[in-house]
């Protein structure tokens, strides 16, 4: 059997489809057609993990009395002719446990029944093939080779088209990226409008309870500021403004004094109360 590093295979069949070059498993003469390989179903799934994007793949099939192991690869064909076959068929028996699984096994004593099953992992943003890019990709296809020999010399082979699945997979993944990013949107939306009307509630609280502080007549407020006499003291002074003024506070109405309007200027004024 051939020996090499081993990569998630599905994962490797979406992150090298860049990769054009001209030939297909389609271009490969079977060297052994006394033996056949049939690959009954396949199904290919994209599920959003937090920051990461997890691919299964999963494929059964049968053999052929005579054959020694299978090997599975997975083929991008684009519009123009090109794909992203490398010559290399991952062979079996492989069964690689963990949190990305590679799973190439006879379901029994021989091959006349096998799966593969493959979980693999990577970041959204290096998923390789883009929505954009599935109008230049003519199939997605499995291929799979029957092996008569241990060395992977006398072989047949077979393959199975399932570019909707794939296709649909892909464009439900990237639909709901965009989806969630509205929902982000939205809620930082809601957030902002929640803060604002806080802060609105907040400050018109504020004035209401501000406003119980101290007195008023009609626009006017009555103000109170410390001042310094001749001979050195502090004494109060009070009086009203219709405007904010930055060196006094608004006051209560001191106890002692009454309210009068200047008759002329229209604006009140405090005035002792004789005892």
């Amino acid at each position: 059997m051939k020996t090499f590093k081993l990569t998630p295979l599905f994962l490797l069949f979406i992150s090298i489809s860049y990769l054009t070059l001209g030939y297909s498993p389609a271009d490969e003469n079977p060297t052994d057609k006394s033996i056949w390989v049939a690959i009954d179903n396949a199904t290919f799934n994209i599920e959003e993990k937090g920051n990461l994007a997890k691919l299964t793949v999963e494929a059964h099939g049968r053999a052929s009395s005579g054959v020694h192991h299978c090997g599975i690869a997975f083929i991008v064909v684009y519009k123009n002719g090109s794909t992203n076959y490398d010559g290399i068929f991952i062979e079996g028996p492989l069964n690689i446990p963990g949190e990305e699984p590679l799973i190439l096994m006879p379901e029994g004593n021989n091959w006349s029944k096998w799966k593969y099953y493959n979980i693999a992992y990577t970041e959204k943003e290096k998923l390789g093939i883009t929505k954009s890019e599935l109008s230049n990709i003519s199939s997605f296809e499995i291929w799979a080779r029957a092996y008569s020999d241990e060395e992977g010399n006398l072989w047949n082979q077979t393959y199975y088209i399932f570019t909707e699945n794939v296709s649909e997979e892909i464009e439900k993944f990237y639909e709901e990226e965009k989806k969630d990013y509205s929902i982000f949107i939205y809620i930082a939306i809601i957030f902002s409008i929640i803060l604002v009307i806080a802060v609105l509630i907040f400050s018109r609280e504020k004035t209401k309870s501000e406003e119980k502080d101290f007195f008023k007549v009609g626009d006017y407020i009555l103000y109170e500021r410390e001042i310094a006499t001749k001979s050195g003291k502090k004494r109060k002074i009070y009086f009203f403004s219709n405007k904010k003024v930055k060196d006094a506070h608004p006051c209560k109405k001191p106890a002692g004094y009454t309210v009068n309007i200047n008759k002329r200027t229209g604006v009140p004024f405090l005035k002792k109360v004789k005892k």
